[in-house]
C-alpha cells in the first residue's frame, strides 16, 4: 500500500531533512521544496495528504494561505511554522483554514505526531464528504406520475428559498424523505437537518427538546440544554407530526416564526436563531382549527407553501420504479447488485406473493422495508423467485390438463356425430 505524502515548504532544506525519519515511520512520506512557487508541480502531481509551510516565505504570509494552495489543487491539511516572534502569522493562517502552527525551533517527534494528527483530520474530512455526497445521491423524489411530477417541480422551485413548507399526506407516504429532499436542495445543505417527533412527547419534554433549558429550570436540570430550533441552526428542523403540538408549545413556535427569537425554559433573554422549518402531518389542520386544537395563525405561517403526497393506492404506475429505487438503494449500494430478473418479477406481478397491498396506507414504506430484507436476505430473494416459479409451472400445467381434456372431448363429440350419422344412414 502506498504511503500519504507530506509535502515540506521551507527555506531551510535541512528542515524537512530532519523530519523524514519520524514521518516515515509515522507513516508519511516527506516531499520538501524551497518555495510556493516550486511547490505548484507536487501539489497536483502528488496529492499530499499535508502540507507543512514556512508563512514567513513570500506569498505564504497572511489568512488566505490554504486558500491559495487548494486553488492550486489541493485538498491537503496545512500545517505553518513561524517562528516565536511571528505568532501572529500563525493567527492568521489558522484564522484562513490552517490545520495547527508549529514554533522554531522545531521537535521532530512532536512536529511528526502535529502533521499525522492533521492528516488524520483530513482523512475524516474526505470520507465525511463522500459519505455525504452518497447520502444526497440517494436522496431524490421517485415517480413518474402526474401527481409527482407536479412535486417535482415545486421542490425544485421551493427548495433553494426560506418558505416555510407544509407537507400533507398519509403515514408512509414519504413526509420525513421529502423534508431531507427539500434540505439537500437547499443553499442549508451543509447545515443539520433536525427532526423532531411532535407525537412522540409530551408538553414539557417537547418544550424542552425544541426550546432548550437553562441549567435550574426545573428539578433535575443540573445543565444547560440546546433545543432542536438552536441544534438546526443555519439548517432545516422538521415537525413530524405538527398537528399535534400542545397549545402552549404552538404560542412559542409562532413565535420562532415571527419573530426568529426564541427563550429557553428559564432563560431571560431572547436567542437569536436562523432555521429553515419544514412541518409535516397526516391530519387535516382545517379540522384541527375548525375544533379549536391548533391556531389558525400558526397554520398560516407553517403553510406558506403546501405539498401533498399523494397515497400508494393512487399512484399505482410508480409502483415498478419505487421497486427498483428501493433495490437500487438497499442492494447495490451495499455492494451486493441485485439481479435484472428480480426487478422484473417484483415490478410486474411478484408484490401479492410479498404481501403488498397498495390500496392500505403506508404502502410505500412497507414497500422500502421490505425491498431492504429482499436486498440483505439471499435466501428470502431464492425463496420468492421458486415460489413465482413453482406459480407459473402450475398454472402452464393447469392450462395444459384444461386443454388436453378439451381436445380429448371434442374428439369424443366427433366420434360420436360421425357414429349417430352412419346408423341413421344404414336405416335409411
Amino acid at each position: 500500500m502506498s504511503l500519504e505524502r507530506a509535502l515540506v515548504i521551507d527555506a531551510d532544506p535541512a528542515a524537512g531533512a530532519a523530519l523524514r525519519a519520524p514521518l516515515l515511520a509515522a507513516g508519511l512520506e516527506t516531499v520538501e521544496v524551497q518555495g510556493l512557487e516550486a511547490a505548484t508541480g507536487p501539489l497536483t502531481s502528488l496529492r499530499p495528504a499535508v502540507v507543512l509551510v514556512d508563512v514567513t516565505l513570500p506569498g505564504c504570509e497572511g489568512p488566505a494561505l490554504a486558500t491559495r494552495l487548494h486553488a492550486l489543487g489541493s485538498d491537503a491539511a496545512v500545517v505553518v511554522v513561524v517562528t516565536p516572534d511571528r505568532l501572529d502569522l500563525a493567527v492568521a493562517a489558522l484564522r484562513g483554514g490552517a490545520e495547527a502552527f508549529l514554533a522554531r525551533p522545531l521537535d521532530p517527534g512532536h512536529a511528526a505526531l502535529v502533521l499525522l494528527r492533521a492528516a488524520e483530520k483530513r482523512r475524516l474530512r474526505l470520507e465525511g464528504d463522500r459519505l455525504r455526497e452518497q447520502v444526497r445521491g440517494r436522496l431524490t423524489l421517485v415517480g413518474a406520475g402526474a401527481e409527482m411530477i407536479s412535486t417535482h417541480e415545486v421542490v425544485r422551485r421551493v427548495a433553494p428559498t426560506k418558505a416555510t413548507v407544509l407537507v400533507q399526506g398519509e403515514a408512509g407516504t414519504g413526509k420525513d424523505h421529502l423534508a431531507q429532499v427539500l434540505h439537500e436542495l437547499s443553499p442549508r445543505r451543509d447545515a443539520p437537518f433536525i427532526r423532531v417527533s411532535c407525537a412522540a412527547l409530551g408538553e414539557a419534554l417537547l418544550d424542552s427538546e425544541l426550546f432548550g433549558h437553562e441549567a435550574g429550570a426545573f428539578e433535575g436540570a443540573e445543565h444547560r440544554r440546546i433545543g432542536a430550533f438552536e441544534r438546526a441552526a443555519g439548517g432545516t428542523l422538521y415537525l413530524d407530526e405538527v398537528g399535534r403540538l400542545p397549545p402552549q408549545v404552538q404560542v412559542k413556535v409562532l413565535r420562532v416564526l415571527q419573530e426568529a427569537t426564541l427563550e429557553r425554559l428559564g432563560g431571560r433573554e431572547p436567542v437569536a436563531v436562523d432555521v429553515r422549518v419544514v412541518a409535516g402531518t397526516q391530519y387535516g389542520l382545517a379540522e384541527e382549527i375548525h375544533a379549536g386544537r391548533f391556531r389558525d395563525d400558526l397554520y398560516y405561517r407553517l403553510n406558506v407553501v403546501s405539498l401533498q403526497l399523494p397515497p400508494l393506492r393512487e399512484r399505482k404506475a410508480d409502483i415498478p420504479a419505487l421497486v427498483s429505487h428501493f433495490l437500487d438503494h438497499h442492494g447495490r449500494g451495499e455492494g451486493r447488485p441485485v439481479a435484472k430478473e428480480l426487478e422484473r418479477y417484483l415490478a410486474h406481478g411478484l408484490l401479492h406473493l410479498l404481501g403488498f397491498d397498495h390500496e392500505r396506507p403506508g404502502e410505500a414504506r412497507r414497500m422500502a422495508l421490505k425491498e431492504a430484507e429482499l436486498a440483505r436476505d439471499e435466501g428470502l430473494v431464492g425463496a420468492v423467485l421458486r415460489e413465482r416459479r413453482r406459480e407459473a409451472d402450475k398454472e402452464r400445467w393447469t392450462r395444459s390438463r384444461t386443454s388436453t381434456s378439451t381436445r380429448s372431448r371434442s374428439g369424443s363429440t366427433a366420434r360420436g356425430t360421425r357414429a349417430r350419422s352412419s346408423r341413421a344412414g344404414s336405416r335409411r
